[in-house]
């Protein structure tokens, strides 16, 4: 899959973008969300590496693709029977993604051999908010849906 260049500077290629604020400790990371043919594009830049969250919406499941470096991880959100389920496989191990629906809350458990990664998703006021909690640090990342901004 092909990744898409959010630097166009051609008229022809206006983005309705939202600016994800991604904090952590003293660093920034910026994320822009684009939308294009029905795709949505998450970059995600961190320092000189950049880590591209693909988002694809096809034939009603939902495919994020991770990268970074040369690996890739491949994360298949799939909806059954009121279930999503998230697999995320990595090379030849496969981490089980449980996604829970509780109270206007989406709890996301992603479970790392001993250790576990807990998302969550709450949606208040148009704004999602995502928390990602790693040990005793929290990443809180705010998606807002307001005065979205043309890149050109």
């Amino acid at each position: 899959m092909a990744s898409g260049n959010i630097r166009y500077r051609n008229a022809n290629y206006k983005l309705r973008t939202m600016i994800c604020s991604i904090t952590k400790r003293n660093a920034r990371t910026t994320a822009w969300i684009t939308k294009r043919n029905a795709r949505t594009t998450v970059w995600i830049t961190k320092r000189n590496a950049r880590t591209t969250v693909w988002i694809t919406k096809r034939n009603a499941r939902t495919t994020v693709w991770i990268t970074k470096r040369n690996a890739r991880t491949t994360v298949w959100i799939t909806k059954r029977n009121e279930r999503t389920a998230v697999w995320i496989t990595k090379r030849n191990a496969r981490t089980t993604v449980w996604v829970t629906k509780r109270n206007a809350r989406t709890t996301v458990w992603i479970t790392k051999r001993n250790a576990r990664t807990t998302v969550w998703v709450t949606k208040r006021n148009a704004r999602t908010t995502v928390w990602i909690t790693k040990r005793n640090e929290r990443t809180a990342v705010w998606i807002t849906k307001r005065d979205a901004r043309a890149l050109q």
